[in-house]
Formats: C-alpha cells, structure tokens, sequence
C-alpha cells in the first residue's frame, strides 16, 4: 500500500493510475465486467439481441407483456426483481424512466437493505441512465449498505457519473474488496470505475 499514500489527499497522477489498473486485471467472468459493459455498449447490444431470434423467446414476450401492463412506479420497481435478460433489462430500463422521479425515491430507499443481485444489477443500471447524479447519495450512505455486492457494484455508477476526485475512493474500494470478497471478485467493479473515471477524463 505504500504506493497509494495519495489514497486521502489528492488525485494520482497518470503513472499511478496506469499502475493500479495493471495491478487489477479484468477477470471476464465476473458480474462487473457484464455489468459495465451492458452499460458500456447498451446500444450496440440492444440492437443485437433485437435483430436476433432471442428477442422473439417465450420469456421475452411474456416479460414484454408484464411490463407494458404496468403504469404505477411502485410496480415497475418491483420487476426490478424479475430475471432479467440484456433484452428485458433494456426494455425494463425504459420503463423506469417513464416514471423516473417517482421511482428514484423508491429504489434508493429499496438499495438501503436489499440484498436480491437482479434488483441491485437493475439498480446500478438505473443510477448510470437516471436523469440525476446519484454519486454524491451513493458515497454518503455507501458504509449503511447492507449487500457488500451492491457496495462493489454501486462503484459502476460512480465511473460513469463520478468525477477523478472519486478515484482514491474508488481504489481504496477496490483494495478492501480484493482483501475481504477475493472469492466473489468485488474488486473488479471499482477499478473498472477507476479506468471509466480515468478514460473520460483523459487521466491515462
């Protein structure tokens, strides 16, 4: 950890960014990395399991026919819970934001105790495309999360919301996951959202 010394006092600079990141390889079976890169390239992949036969499974239209019923936010939040493929994420993810306002109280409310990984995957999916930078939110009741992966994963957000003055967070984050969750790869999550943080800025 000697190299880390700037963690409570400044923003590193280029080279100790490059050496964190080299430090925390991608694992490609983690839940971060499928995460961030549906948020990533939400878009292209939506196009693609639109184009394909997956759109028109069994599960896909009765998810779609569920969902298109709904009109309370309250209910909407709650196929938050739901299963959800990268077809019925994207489409549940446009249902939310029809209702935004009244949902964003609702799912930050909901995150204090969930523990359900498809409502905290749909969670950090929202966070990164609500109208609302929920970073600030994030950082001041991160310690009074009870899932330990929606800590990990709520780092997602803060790369592609946060600022660089987030990345010694992000990296003392991405330290004690690695040192208490190894198994579960929490670490993967804040130091994607370091290199997201460092790639927008143009800090590498």
């Amino acid at each position: 950890m000697s190299n880390y010394d700037f963690l409570n006092t400044t923003i590193p600079s280029k080279k100790q960014i490059r050496e964190f990141l080299n430090s925390f390889p991608y694992d490609e079976m983690s839940a971060a990395v499928f995460e961030y890169s549906l948020n990533l390239y939400d878009e292209a992949i939506g196009e693609f399991f639109s184009a394909s036969n997956f759109a028109n499974t069994p599960y896909e239209r009765e998810f779609a026919q569920q969902l298109n019923s709904l009109s309370s936010a309250s209910d909407i939040v709650n196929m938050m819970r739901k299963p959800t493929s990268p077809l019925a994420k994207r489409a549940l993810m446009q249902k939310l934001m029809q209702v935004e306002d009244d949902a964003l109280e609702l799912i930050k409310t909901k995150c204090m105790t969930n523990m359900q990984d498809y409502f905290i995957e749909n969670a950090v999916r929202f966070f990164v495309n609500c109208k609302e930078n929920c970073c600030e939110w994030i950082l001041e009741n991160f310690d009074d999360f009870r899932s330990d992966y929606l800590k990990s994963m709520l780092c997602i957000v803060i790369g592609f919301r946060g600022e660089p003055s987030n990345i010694p967070f992000l990296i003392e984050k991405a330290f004690y996951f690695l040192n208490f969750f190894s198994d579960e790869s929490f670490e993967q999550a804040p130091a994607l959202a370091v290199e997201e943080i460092a790639v927008r800025f143009k800090l590498i």
